[in-house]
């Protein structure tokens, strides 16, 4: 028995040591956290302009600005968006969750392509971006809508900005709210660990 536990304590340290079976740890909710999400955020381009520019450079750069958002815990996340969201500014065009949008695709890992009509009409209610105000391209049969979007999956299995022929249409809903669209994706789909 004791032979057992001395094994089990070494293959414990091997482990840790060489990461196999590693855990990250996230970053939880302290008001340092909180200041950084926000300000990675507001630090990073949009991009809906980077699209309307079909500059690929600046969209990789800004989703790997997004990645170092992933260190954080859903709850810091969750509490930098009620942040933003209580900012008078915040309601300003073009300001309006085009970063937040881009940002959860990034954090959750959502499959790839046109969701099921129960899960896309429970999208549209929880977010009311791009959904009941969607344009026409966004729709499949059936208001099934592609979740991931502005992102896709390339052939790599890499996150990628989707291709766009001509500039997104700007948003015209009623006013987002990210921490709702949050709080779906939170319930819906399991964070992306890459």
């Amino acid at each position: 028995m004791k032979n057992l536990s001395i094994i089990s304590l070494a293959t414990a340290v091997i482990l840790l040591l060489f990461g196999c079976g590693r855990h990250e740890l996230q970053l939880g909710d302290t008001p340092e956290n909180v200041a950084n999400i926000i300000k990675t955020l507001q630090e990073c381009p949009s991009w809906f302009t980077a699209f309307g520019k079909n500059n690929n450079t600046e969209l990789l750069d800004i989703t790997n600005k997004y990645k170092t958002l992933m260190r954080y815990d859903n709850a810091a996340i969750r509490s930098a968006l009620v942040k933003i969201e209580s900012d008078p500014s915040y309601a300003v065009p073009p300001a309006i969750g085009v970063k937040e949008h881009a940002l959860f695709r990034v954090l959750f890992d959502i499959p790839p392509g046109y969701r099921p009509i129960e899960e896309s009409r429970a999208y549209v209610v929880a977010s009311a971006f791009w959904g009941a105000n969607t344009p026409a391209q966004d729709f499949k049969q059936g208001y099934e809508i592609d979740i991931l979007w502005p992102y896709t999956i390339d052939k790599n299995g890499n996150l990628v900005f989707s291709e766009v022929k001509n500039n997104p249409i700007p948003y015209s809903g009623s006013l987002y709210s990210p921490t709702k669209e949050f709080d779906f994706m939170v319930k819906y789909y399991k964070r992306r660990t890459k």
